[in-house]
């Protein structure tokens, strides 16, 4: 992850705040899957990134800026845990064996990183088809284009993909603000605030989001019902 993370290429940008926007999907025939390329806005100060930078393909013919110069604190949530470890200058061996037992958590998961500096990252994501799994409690999750309308089973849906997930509350970050989001704070129409991060411009954004109980993401498939009974 180390290596991973000193290769990653930053644009300088201005100061605006923009979400996450793709401008580009290619499909890969009757497979399913697809990439998007996208850009995103990078703010100073805090922001919810991909834990595994290594799903973001940086496009090529940016001039390189050293990830390492720009990203001064990098931090992991450890559901398992519910703790963080340091991530920028490696793991030690006890937070690299708490990695290895949150992996299945950590596939779709978004960290903190720090910036100095404003930037735009422009990269490129693939859709391998999984859905990520959560733990009970609170989890960072990551927005992927398999979360979101580009998903053809998630666009049928039209809604977000909560599969077996109970969620009792999230909030996304505001890197502009430095602060979490108020638009959600509770059980209050939660369902429906988690619709909109089904739309296309939510690719990239990361959330904090608590679960009542270990789950799948996912389109629930219909249960098929016993037989009826016998007439009296």
């Amino acid at each position: 992850m180390k290596a991973i993370i000193l290769s990653l290429i930053l644009i300088l940008a201005l100061s605006t705040f923009v979400q996450a926007a793709y401008t580009d999907v290619a499909s890969y025939g009757n497979s399913g899957q697809y990439k998007v390329t996208y850009s995103q806005t990078i703010k100073k100060g805090w922001n919810l990134l991909p834990a595994d930078l290594g799903a973001w393909s940086i496009m090529p013919g940016a001039p390189q800026i050293e990830f390492k110069q720009n990203v001064k604190a990098y931090y992991v949530y450890l559901p398992l845990q519910n703790k963080y470890v340091p991530a920028l200058g490696g793991f030690n061996e006890e937070d690299y064996n708490l990695i290895q037992s949150n992996q299945k958590f950590l596939t779709s998961a978004s960290a903190w990183y720090y910036l100095a500096n404003d930037a735009v990252l422009s990269y490129t994501v693939e859709n391998v088809g999984g859905m990520p799994k959560l733990h009970q409690g609170w989890n960072f999750l990551s927005i992927g284009p398999y979360l979101s309308v580009l998903n053809p089973s998630v666009s049928a849906l039209h809604h977000f993909p909560l599969g077996d997930c109970s969620v009792e509350k999230f909030f996304p970050w505001d890197s502009q603000s430095q602060k979490w989001s108020e638009k959600n704070m509770g059980m209050t129409n939660v369902n429906s605030a988690l619709d909109e991060l089904a739309d296309s411009d939510a690719i990239g954004i990361g959330i904090a989001i608590k679960v009542k109980n270990s789950c799948q993401l996912g389109v629930e498939a219909k249960t098929i019902s016993t037989p009826p009974t016998l007439p009296n």
